[in-house]
């Protein structure tokens, strides 16, 4: 067992570091039924090892396009590099949300104190930019009620 190498229900498994850089962690299990815990998580460097190992025919959009139902997951911009992330499609995370969900739902990025942070001074970059990346990925996006009661 190495710094390059993960070890899952007691087999050995070699990472291969890329280049780029993520703060994201993707662990993907091939079991429904595989019991895991994670503890003692440290970040010996700070790389993105640059694959996905999502096969397009196991990922939870493709099951629900085939029985035309909605899969969607709320994004925020709680973290700064988010947005510069969702257009980036060599980021495991873009290609994470865009492989697994066919629906997009701001955190708070459309909601009317985000949009009109000031009276009269309105802003919708965080909206468009979760717009675009719906576009650009078939998604459907799902805003915030216009009134509340």
């Amino acid at each position: 067992f190495s710094r390059r190498s993960v070890c899952l229900d007691h087999k050995t498994y070699q990472l291969n570091p890329a280049t780029t850089v993520s703060r994201y962690l993707y662990i993907g299990l091939s079991s429904s039924s595989a019991d895991y815990y994670i503890d003692n998580i440290r970040a010996l460097k700070n790389v993105d090892f640059g694959f996905d190992y999502t096969d397009e025919t196991q990922t939870l959009r493709y099951y629900a396009d085939q029985i035309n139902k909605n899969i969607g997951m709320a994004v925020a911009s709680g973290d700064a590099n988010f947005f510069v992330e969702m257009d980036n499609n060599s980021r495991i995370v873009t290609r994470t949300i865009a492989s697994n969900f066919n629906m997009i739902v701001a955190g708070n990025e459309m909601k009317f104190d985000a949009i009109e942070p000031q009276q009269g001074v309105f802003n919708f970059s965080y909206g468009d930019q979760i717009v675009a990346f719906a576009e650009k990925h078939n998604m459907k996006v799902r805003g915030h009620t216009l009134l509340w009661h």
